[in-house]
């Protein structure tokens, strides 16, 4: 059903000088134009033709001022916002490609933000974890109106790395490859925002409509072939997409350059699995390291949890050691405490699982057990 133009005098003050080209009617049509922008055809009888880059701040005022006059909340930029996740269809995805990277997002969205987060996992600098944000509840900050995040449309990467108004934080030379990027996914990247920088944030800034069009063609086209892996030979001093492959799988930050630390977590993954510990990846190493998981089987292991002790926790902590050094430094006492909690805690975390720090029969079979 469509709704009145609001009468909010501010509102109004605007669209009598508005920053931008405006379409005003009493009916909104069934499927708006695609190149509208900010809203869905039955939230507002005011929809913002695409601005240029320096009109968006003044759109997204338009389109605040309008949404603060309905009884419906909108974020700033248009769509619909709730405190209540149901109602938005909140869930929580990973990162394509980084399970371990899980954000809370709109559903219907999420493809188009998880694969700007991706892009920049490989592009920009890989993830870290924690400090990848999705939908929240709150406030744009600094400023009145809901943020984007309230209506789970907006994402924010290596938030730590990248605080609030900093500048300079991502390298000069990606700058136009991030823009660009964002804009064929709808999005509009906070680094380019005319006013107060956010270098950590995307957010999305088409319709409704439009952003279902490209959620399509997104997933119509076949994803990318992963990077060539077991075609060369790495050791220190190498650099590429590959090193990222060898650097997840043996637990160390996949930035893409095997330096010492690389060098050493290679070792330990070899030496722990019968292999010649020289640090260099060479065909045995590349097919251990590219083998698909062994399925689940039944153990007779026990389901071990905070407060466990024995041979069994033994097990566990050697065999954390022995295989994720990079972040299992535990004395192997058969003691389950808050340090192998966290342990187990990560390695769940990096391994898809659930995340509950017990260790059942599906974290004993992904240690190998």
């Amino acid at each position: 059903m469509s709704q009145p133009v609001p009468t909010d005098p501010g509102a109004l003050a605007l669209l009598e000088q508005p920053p931008v080209d405006l379409v005003v009617s009493d009916t909104i049509p069934d499927e708006p134009p695609a190149e509208w922008f900010g809203c869905y055809a039955d939230q507002v009888d005011v929809l913002v033709a695409e601005p240029q880059p320096d009109q968006v701040e003044q759109t997204h005022r338009v389109m605040s001022l309008l949404a603060a006059a309905s009884t419906t909340q909108y974020s700033q930029n248009g769509w619909v916002a709730s405190a209540d996740r149901n109602a938005l269809g909140i869930r929580t995805f990973a990162v394509p490609g980084r399970p371990d990277v899980l954000v809370p997002l709109r559903a219907d969205v999420a493809p188009l933000l998880l694969a700007f987060a991706a892009w920049w996992d490989q592009n920009v600098e890989p993830l870290v974890v924690p400090g990848n944000w999705g939908y929240a509840y709150r406030d744009i900050r600094g400023a009145s109106g809901l943020s984007n995040h309230a209506s789970g449309t907006a994402i924010d990467l290596n938030a730590p790395r990248h605080p609030l108004g900093a500048v300079g934080t991502v390298p000069a030379a990606k700058r136009a490859a991030i823009e660009a990027k964002a804009a064929s996914l709808g999005l509009r990247w906070g680094g380019s925002y005319s006013g107060r920088k956010d270098e950590m944030h995307a957010e999305v800034v088409v319709s409704h409509a439009r952003a279902m069009q490209l959620v399509a063609a997104l997933q119509a086209t076949p994803p990318a072939a992963p990077p060539a892996a077991g075609q060369r030979t790495l050791q220190q001093g190498s650099s590429g997409e590959d090193v990222k492959v060898v650097q997840r799988a043996v637990g160390v930050s996949a930035d893409g350059v095997f330096g010492p630390k690389t060098t050493s977590a290679v070792k330990s993954y070899q030496g722990a699995r019968g292999l010649s510990a020289d640090g260099i990846v060479g065909p045995k190493t590349w097919a251990a390291i590219l083998a698909p998981p062994p399925a689940p089987a039944p153990t007779s292991r026990p389901t071990l949890r905070r407060g466990s002790k024995g041979q069994a926790v033994k097990d566990l902590q050697a065999r954390l050691n022995a295989r994720y050094p990079a972040y299992s430094k535990l004395v192997a006492d058969g003691d389950f405490g808050g340090k192998t909690d966290g342990v187990v805690r990560e390695f769940q975390r990096r391994a898809g699982l659930a995340v509950d720090g017990v260790v059942g029969a599906k974290t004993w079979a992904a240690l190998g057990f």
